[in-house]
């Protein structure tokens, strides 16, 4: 098993925090690797608006446009 950007059990309080219920370990996975590949298809949209914008460094407008 590949080991998660996204602590499960953060996971888990995010879902109980929401929802207010309690999710099988295999909601929190399968909500952990939803959360990553959205994540990380974020975080490419945001790195090709810094990287068009000539910068280096991704901001928070970046992931902002990202996400819109």
């Amino acid at each position: 098993m590949a080991e998660n950007l996204v602590p499960r059990a953060a996971v888990g309080r995010l879902l109980k925090k929401t929802t207010e219920l309690r999710a099988s370990p295999e909601a929190r996975e399968e909500l952990t690797f939803a959360l990553e590949e959205i994540g990380g298809e974020v975080a490419r949209k945001a790195h090709e608006l810094a990287k068009f914008a000539g910068r280096k460094t991704v901001t928070a407008k970046d992931i902002h446009l990202a996400t819109h």
